[in-house]
Formats: C-alpha cells, sequence, structure tokens
C-alpha cells in the first residue's frame, strides 16, 4: 500500500512539474512573440512627426528594459547619432562637453603633444600625418607627410576620430609616445618626446 501511495505522490509530483515547465515555456514565447511584434510595430508604423517614434521609443525602453539606465545617457547618444546621420565625417557632436573645451584649445592655445596635422586619409577608418609643424618633435623624429598611422602606444588607430586619435598622442611634456606608421609600404615604430607647440585644429 505504501508503495502504491508513493507512486501515486510521484506520478501527481511529475505531472504538476511538468505543467509548471509547460506554462512556462508557452508564457515564455508569448513574450517574445509579443515584444517582436511590438518592435516590429515601432520599426514599420508611419509617424507624422519623428519627435512622436522618438518618444515610442523611449516608453518601449521603460516598460521593457530589464536593467537601470541614465535617461541623459540616451539623449547624449541620440545627439551624436543625429549628427553622425549628416554623413561627414568632418562634422562631429562633442559629448561630454569636456570635447569642445579641448577642440577651443586646440584651436586658440598651446599644448603639449608632438606638433603634426592629422587628418583622414582616403580610405575608410584611414588616419594620416598632413604634415610635422617645422622643428617640432615629429619632424625631428623623423615624422613625414601622409605617413599612415597605424597605432599609438600598441592601441589600434583604425576607425578612430581625429579627436580621439589627438587625445591618445597629446600628453606631458617630456613624455615619450610610440607612434606606428605605414610609409611606402613599410610598417615602423617611431618614438617621439612629447613638447610645447602652438597649436591649432587637428594639431597633435
Amino acid at each position: 500500500m505504501g508503495k502504491k501511495n508513493n507512486y501515486l505522490a510521484g506520478l501527481v509530483t511529475g505531472v504538476v512539474i511538468s505543467l509548471v515547465l509547460v506554462v512556462i515555456y508557452f508564457g515564455i514565447q508569448s513574450f517574445i512573440s509579443y515584444t517582436a511584434n511590438k518592435g516590429l510595430n515601432i520599426v514599420s508604423k508611419e509617424y507624422e512627426d519623428p519627435s512622436e517614434k522618438f518618444e515610442t521609443i523611449l516608453e518601449s525602453i521603460e516598460q521593457y528594459y530589464y536593467e537601470d539606465y541614465e535617461l541623459d545617457a540616451l539623449y547624449e547618444e541620440a545627439f551624436k547619432g543625429f549628427v553622425d546621420g549628416v554623413g561627414d565625417r568632418y562634422t562631429t557632436y562633442y559629448t561630454p562637453p569636456e570635447e569642445y573645451v579641448e577642440y577651443f584649445e586646440a584651436v586658440n592655445g598651446t599644448y603639449e603633444g608632438i606638433g603634426s596635422y592629422v587628418g583622414y586619409g582616403e580610405n575608410e577608418g584611414e588616419l594620416i600625418i598632413i604634415a610635422p609643424m617645422d622643428g617640432s618633435p615629429s619632424e625631428t623624429a623623423g615624422i613625414e607627410a601622409f605617413d599612415r598611422i597605424l597605432a599609438v602606444d600598441e592601441v589600434d588607430v583604425n576607425g578612430m576620430t581625429t579627436t580621439e586619435l589627438v587625445k591618445l598622442i597629446k600628453g606631458p611634456k617630456g613624455t615619450d609616445v610610440t607612434l606606428t606608421i605605414s610609409r611606402d609600404g613599410d610598417v615602423m615604430d617611431i618614438v617621439i618626446t612629447r613638447e610645447k607647440n602652438r597649436s591649432a585644429y587637428s594639431l597633435t
């Protein structure tokens, strides 16, 4: 009798567990299907005003995103993406504001770096030396116009903006920075000692 009761109890427990798993499975599938359809509606719906779509996306994040997030960070990334949509790599939204301060100082003051004009090459993601300044640390170290910059202190710079590149190269007077460059098919490391230089846009 005891064995029969144990068998029945085990059978009932197994059935209950199976039902719970089935409910969980279909619950998850229903949730995935619902959120997928919700996302499709946001993407495919035609909006009279772009701000309406923006608000809809924010509402969806508030409702479905499961972790904490900084609303200000979302706005900043949205602003940055808005400006990037222009499709001009020379048009930049500076965030945080400190980036703009650094740019303003580069245009109007002096800075400590290697003294080279940098810019974009012909290929996507390529950064080059436009020209070293006369008498600058970079000229003294052997940097030449149109040298392609591959890395700064072993950090790959492919795809970076000029602002990001300049930030890597600048540093306190008297310190060294190593530029890995490509010139006429040859790759070489050039060590440059930073000095104080007269600044202008896209100087490093």
